[in-house]
């Protein structure tokens, strides 16, 4: 693959993905690449973590997944990084993100999640289904509930 030349991208956008990153040399990388009036954009949809249902749905994961911690993930684990990075101007702005769910939907949502998919042994999996299916149904019924997510963004520019 071709190096991408010095002050030559306008935009740099990273969703959901920059905890997968080296923080520290891609936040580099992105200043040498970015041009004069370039920018940056760092998105994260977050769950709320003082939503009851998503504090016990957590649990049942950090029970199943010893190597996670609801904490890990959030955007706020980074801010440092980008506030001290060779950027400049970090602006945060939240948004509500509420996602209308049903079992069967966040199920397989759940399913994308790495420290799900990637951790956890297929009957492991499976047991986790049904807990979560008991938990939505404990919580909600058996209809439509909302999910609450809070997108939150992260924009700079190099001036």
């Amino acid at each position: 693959m071709d190096t991408i030349s010095p002050s030559s991208v306008d935009l740099i956008v990273c969703l959901q993905a920059f905890h997968w990153l080296d923080a520290p040399l891609s936040l580099s990388k992105f200043t040498q690449v970015l041009s004069e009036k370039g920018k940056v954009c760092i998105a994260w949809n977050d769950r709320d973590l003082s939503d009851d249902f998503i504090r016990e749905w957590e649990g049942l994961v950090e029970r199943r997944n010893t190597k996670y911690t609801r904490y890990i993930k959030l955007a706020e684990n980074y801010e440092h990084l980008l506030t001290h990075s060779s950027l400049h101007s970090f602006t945060k702005n939240t948004y509500p993100n509420p996602q209308t769910m049903t079992a069967d939907t966040f199920v397989e949502l759940m399913k994308t999640f790495s420290y799900v998919r990637n951790a956890l042994s297929s009957s492991s999996l499976d047991e986790l289904e049904v807990e979560t299916r008991e938990l939505v149904k404990r919580h909600y019924g058996e209809g439509t509930f909302e999910l609450h997510w809070t997108t939150k963004v992260y924009t700079s520019s190099r001036i």
